[in-house]
């Protein structure tokens, strides 16, 4: 019989004060009905080991405060289809006025010889373990587009605030100095300038702005950022993350839901305190009626680094162990025994802070879990 691997670990952070995730949202649940739960990916690619995990906690969280709370549950998917196409078309330089440019062009607009969009077929197998989720928690996933997130009036608002403060804004969305990266395509060949060095503004008011970029082969396009407008805008991380909030608040209060959001840990520290709360809170939202924030582990390779999509695009993983890199790989490797092993590992980690807390686990872990290998947990402390 093969001896297992021993699987020790500490209770760290907010895991030494709670034993169920729903403790800390005791108070602000006892006057609401229910939680909304919002998440989002870039569906580049099929999803990597470190999305699947993600995309575990987000249904095991879910089903946990369920319980928990014995009210429903609800998850919104942010499918970010505005993510620039790295793999297909990849980005393209063009020299513009004497000065290098970098375009891209998003997995919404890159269209496949099959005549799809290069976000439909990823988004295949996005769905299918939606579905997967869906029949072991009961916990219904709707998809929203970046597109319908983007047109939400209170997103439109919120990026107008931004823009017309950006006194304020600019050292939380771009504090590197950049220019603020609000992005539209060129209406006939939809790609983008990347870095926005040629976007301007034309004309600016409290309740509208008009944009002029430039593209290399059709010269220069406008568009208008307006409430009322139907033209698109793409919007980086920073200003994604802040601007999308209010939305998510104003619907909670109105359903009387506690809405929660849930990313990788990657996400928190840092990028919490310097671009999230500061933004939002700038806005005018008190701390109160900030979504609730869940991070899930990091899963990193054998040496420490987190798994990322765009390294995974970029055929960085030639090396990883197979069935970590690509979803359908994983598959094929532990099939759907395998499926069912990690789910219910990852379940255990929504009843115990212990395990939700902790920073990451490494492909190495994973491999010992999936090969019988890895011994019962012993959280200390």
């Amino acid at each position: 019989m093969t001896q297992s691997q021993p699987n020790t670990f500490a209770r760290v952070g907010m895991s030494h004060v709670t034993r169920r995730l729903g403790q800390p949202y005791e108070t602000r649940m006892a006057k609401l009905d229910g939680v909304h739960i919002n998440t989002s990916s870039q569906p580049n690619a099929n999803p990597h080991f470190g999305t699947l995990t993600t995309l575990m906690c987000v249904a095991a969280v879910a089903e946990e405060m369920s319980d928990h709370f014995g009210k429903p549950v609800q998850i919104t998917f942010d499918q970010l289809e505005n993510a620039p196409d790295r793999k297909v078309q990849g980005l393209k330089t063009r020299i513009v006025k004497g000065q290098e440019i970098e375009y891209q062009i998003s997995l919404q607009d890159s269209i496949l010889s099959s005549g799809t969009s290069l976000v439909q077929e990823n988004m295949k197998t996005f769905k299918s373990l939606f579905d997967f989720f869906e029949q072991e928690t009961g916990v219904p996933f709707r998809v929203r587009s970046y597109h319908e997130c983007q047109a939400d009036p209170l997103f439109r608002t919120s990026l107008l605030k931004v823009l017309n403060d950006i006194e304020h804004f600019g050292p939380i969305v771009s504090p590197s100095g950049e220019a603020i990266r609000l992005r539209f395509p060129c209406p006939t060949c939809k790609w983008v300038d990347k870095g926005s060095v040629y976007t301007r503004v034309i004309e600016q008011a409290e309740d509208e702005i008009l944009f002029e970029a430039f593209c290399p082969d059709h010269g220069e396009h406008q568009a208008r950022l307006a409430v009322d407008s139907d033209d698109f805008f793409d919007t980086n991380t920073p200003l994604r993350d802040i601007a999308k909030v209010p939305g998510l608040i104003e619907a909670a209060r109105q359903d009387k839901l506690m809405p929660m959001m849930i990313d990788g840990r990657d996400w928190s520290g840092r990028w919490d305190r310097c671009v999230h709360v500061p933004g939002v809170s700038r806005l005018g939202y008190d701390a109160s009626e900030l979504p609730a924030r869940v991070y899930s582990p990091v899963v990193t390779d054998t040496l420490g680094a987190k798994l990322s999509k765009s390294l995974y695009v970029g055929s960085m993983y030639s090396e990883m162990p197979r069935g970590f890199a690509d979803f359908n790989d994983f598959m094929e490797v532990y099939g759907e025994s395998g499926l069912q092993t990690l789910w219910e590992h990852v379940r255990e980690w929504s009843r115990d802070p212990a395990y939700m807390d902790r920073d990451s686990y490494t492909i190495t872990y994973f491999m010992l879990l999936l090969g019988g290998k890895l011994g019962p947990a012993n959280i200390m402390g």
